[in-house]
């Protein structure tokens, strides 16, 4: 085995026994800025792309608490501004898909005897139908 030489390896460290290891030092994130993208729903690969990094050092960052914190806020404050908004505008195509997307909903719920007629109830009272 080849012994490395220390001068030629930028930022190397010594280990135990006297060899040389390579630390990488992972770069700053802005918890702010991750936590903005997580709000409106961009993928972790579109995250790294908007943050400069690759989306293996995002997973990496992602692993520690502070950061995967930042994105997990992120995500649920984008799914209760969608629901928020779908409260306000309930009629909207783009509205109906996004909640299929991130929010699990689906067309037809699958509500048995008496939750199925107070939901039904409760969409005529929303269409103002008595």
């Amino acid at each position: 085995m080849v012994a490395l030489d220390r001068s030629i390896i930028a930022g190397a460290e010594s280990d135990e026994k006297g060899g040389a290891t390579i630390s990488k030092k992972l770069p700053d994130i802005d918890l702010g800025q991750l936590e903005e993208l997580a709000h409106i729903q961009c993928t972790q690969e579109e995250a790294a792309a908007v943050l400069g990094i690759s989306q293996p050092t995002l997973n990496r960052r992602l692993k520690q608490k502070e950061y995967r914190e930042a994105w997990e806020h992120g995500r649920a404050r984008g799914r209760s501004s969608l629901r928020r908004r779908q409260w306000e505008k309930n009629s909207d195509t783009m509205l109906i898909w996004l909640g299929k997307q991130y929010l699990g909903q689906r067309d037809r719920p699958e509500l048995e005897g008496d939750a199925r007629s107070a939901a039904l109830e409760y969409l005529k009272l929303q269409k103002g139908e008595t």
